[in-house]
């Protein structure tokens, strides 16, 4: 016979799924990452002359502890081509240009103008040979459409509060392609809200369970050039994944973004 407790397990009604755009949220970050020698991060901004600011920034994934690694299997830059599908280049070069014996990642930015941007990425060891190859089709936003749009929020991992600090005052900062972290980080969330008429959009974040529920408030500090910042420590949080929800209004209209993340032990 069953006890009530199983009973009432039998007998409830099914968990509702989470948000679509949860879901989306969580699985871009369940991407396996066993085998591969680096790990890569997109984001886009609004740039110059109506054209959009992509950041391409790239980590080099060690080996587990007590894990053997081949040293012939070790990124040591990246050799990055964007184009548009009609062949047009956007950008040509490695990341970074120079090999270095420790090298562990690197960023560039490019403009390119709205639309669809193919990227080919190339993964080289110390002696030039390529370990691993990635192909990605994106479509850059138009940020001058006339609605409230966001950048792509950037992360930064920081282990003390002087860390966060040092990263708040610099507007150039490289954001972290890492979205497993451990409780003794601290994150800080950089993004930039765009509304048309040069309004300033209204703010708010949130922090989610996987489930797409809230857990908290975020705040929401102003950052330098006209940036917005989010400070979260994890020491409080429990191994597993969460999101950060970040919303954006106008009188005219709101945007919102996504950024999942996993904390570790």
């Amino acid at each position: 016979a069953l006890t009530a407790e199983e009973a009432a397990r039998a007998t409830a009604p099914p968990k509702p799924e989470p948000p679509a755009k949860v879901s989306a949220a969580l699985n871009a970050i369940a991407e396996p990452e066993r085998g591969r020698p680096a790990r890569f991060w997109i984001g886009t901004a609004r740039g110059d002359k109506g054209m959009t600011r992509e950041t391409f920034t790239w980590e080099a994934i060690t080996a587990a502890p007590g894990t053997a690694s081949d040293p012939n299997a070790q990124a040591a830059r990246i050799a990055l081509t964007a184009s548009s599908p009609d062949g047009k280049q956007l950008y040509k070069g490695r990341v970074p240009e120079e090999a270095a014996a420790a090298a562990t990642g690197g960023s560039v930015q490019f403009d390119g103008p709205p639309g669809p941007l193919q990227m080919r990425i190339v993964v080289e060891g110390q002696r030039g040979q390529v370990v691993d190859s990635v192909s990605r089709d994106l479509t850059l936003p138009d940020f001058t459409k006339v609605q409230v749009s966001l950048a792509t929020p950037r992360v930064f991992r920081g282990r003390t509060v002087r860390d966060l600090t040092t990263i708040k005052g610099n507007p150039n900062a490289v954001p972290t392609a890492d979205r497993d972290f451990s409780r003794t980080d601290r994150l800080l969330i950089r993004t930039e809200a765009y509304a048309p008429g040069g309004a300033v959009p209204a703010l708010t974040a949130r922090l989610l369970n996987r489930g797409g529920g809230k857990m908290a408030d975020l705040t929401v500090q102003a950052g330098q050039a006209g940036t917005s910042d989010i400070e979260l420590p994890l020491s409080a949080l429990a191994a597993g994944d969460y999101l950060i929800e970040v919303n954006a209004k106008t009188d005219t209209g709101t945007a919102q973004e996504l950024i999942a993340f996993k904390v570790g032990r």
